[in-house]
C-alpha cells in the first residue's frame, strides 16, 4: 500500500512546476492540525500495513473531507486539490515514521541531512529504490553518530527507505505549493464572488435610471511657443530693402477767381442829387 501511495504522489509531484526554495511556516498543516492525532496515526498504519484489511480508503475520504475544509475558500483544479492532499499525508506519515525511527535508535533529522532534504536544499526526488551511493551516504551518517548498522533489522531499513521517499514527495510538494502559498494557499485564485441579483421593478413603476456621472473638465493644452532662431555672429548682416517711392499723383487746384475789374467814372451810372426845397 505504501509503495503504490508513493509511486502515485512522485508521478504528480514530478508533473509539477516546482518553485525556488521556500519557507511557508506552518500554514500550510491546516489539514493535518484538523485531524486529531489516533485518526492520524489509524492512517499512517494503514499506509504502512496491509490498507485493504485497515480501511485506508475509508480514512483517505475522511482526510480528504478535511484537507477540502481548509481550501474551501479558494478556486482549485484537480491537480492543486491532489496535491494539497498528498502533501498532508505525507506529513502525517513523516511524523509517524519519525517516531518509528526513534524506537530503533535512528534519527530522522540524520536522514534528511545526508539526502539533502530541507528548505533551501535539493530536495532529491526518490521514486523507487535508493541508489547505492544514496545507501553508502546514509550508513556513513549512522555511522557517525554512533548507531551499528550491522545490526539493524530489515524493518528498521525499510522504515529508513519509506522515510526518504515520502520526505522527497513532502519536500517537493511543499516547495510546489510555494507557488500558490497558504490559508491555507494564500496565491491561489479568488473565488468568483456571486453577481447580486438584478430585481425587477414593480408594477407601474419606471425602473430609476442612473444619473450619468459628471463630466470631466479638459483643461486646454498649453500654448506652444516658436523658437527664435538668431543668426550666427559671423554672418553678414542682410540688407533691408527699401521700397522705391511711388509716384505722387497731381494735386488738382482750381483757378484763380478772376477779380472783379474796378468801375471806371465813366461807367458808373449817374448819381442824382435833390436838394431840399427851401422852406
Amino acid at each position: 500500500m505504501i509503495r503504490f501511495w508513493v509511486c502515485g504522489a512522485a508521478l504528480a509531484t514530478a508533473a509539477m512546476p516546482v518553485a525556488a526554495s521556500a519557507q511557508l511556516g506552518d500554514k500550510l498543516d491546516c489539514a493535518v492540525d484538523k485531524a486529531e492525532p489516533p485518526f492520524k496515526n489509524l492512517l499512517a498504519e494503514a499506509l504502512i500495513g496491509d490498507g485493504e484489511n485497515l480501511g485506508f480508503e475509508r480514512l483517505l475520504g475522511q482526510f480528504s473531507t478535511i484537507a477540502d475544509s481548509c481550501t474551501s475558500g479558494f478556486v482549485l483544479d484537480a491537480a492543486q486539490k491532489k496535491a494539497y492532499l498528498d502533501y498532508g499525508v505525507s506529513r502525517i506519515l513523516r511524523d509517524w515514521l519519525t517516531s518509528r525511527l526513534a524506537s530503533y535508535g535512528l534519527s530522522a533529522t540524520a536522514i534528511d541531512t545526508a539526502l539533502d532534504f530541507g528548505p533551501g536544499r535539493s530536495n532529491p526526488r526518490l521514486s523507487g529504490e535508493m541508489s547505492e551511493d544514496q545507501v553508502k551516504i546514509l550508513v556513513q551518517a549512522f555511522m557517525e553518530g554512533g548507531v551499528d548498522t550491522e545490526s539493524l533489522s530489515s524493518p528498521a531499513w525499510e522504515s529508513v527507505g519509506t522515510y526518504a521517499a515520502v520526505s522527497s514527495i513532502y519536500w517537493r510538494q511543499r516547495q510546489a505549493l510555494s507557488a500558490w502559498t497558504v490559508m491555507p494557499l494564500s496565491l491561489l485564485a479568488e473565488p468568483e464572488r456571486a453577481k447580486p441579483a438584478s430585481v425587477a421593478p414593480a408594477a407601474g413603476l419606471e425602473p430609476a435610471v442612473a444619473a450619468p456621472p459628471p463630466a470631466v473638465a479638459v483643461s486646454a493644452p498649453a500654448p506652444t511657443f516658436e523658437p527664435v532662431v538668431s543668426a550666427p555672429a559671423s554672418a553678414e548682416p542682410i540688407p533691408t530693402p527699401v521700397p522705391e517711392p511711388t509716384p505722387e499723383a497731381p494735386i488738382a487746384t482750381a483757378p484763380p477767381a478772376e477779380a472783379a475789374p474796378a468801375p471806371s467814372p465813366e461807367s458808373a451810372p449817374p448819381v442824382e442829387v435833390r436838394s431840399s426845397p427851401e422852406r
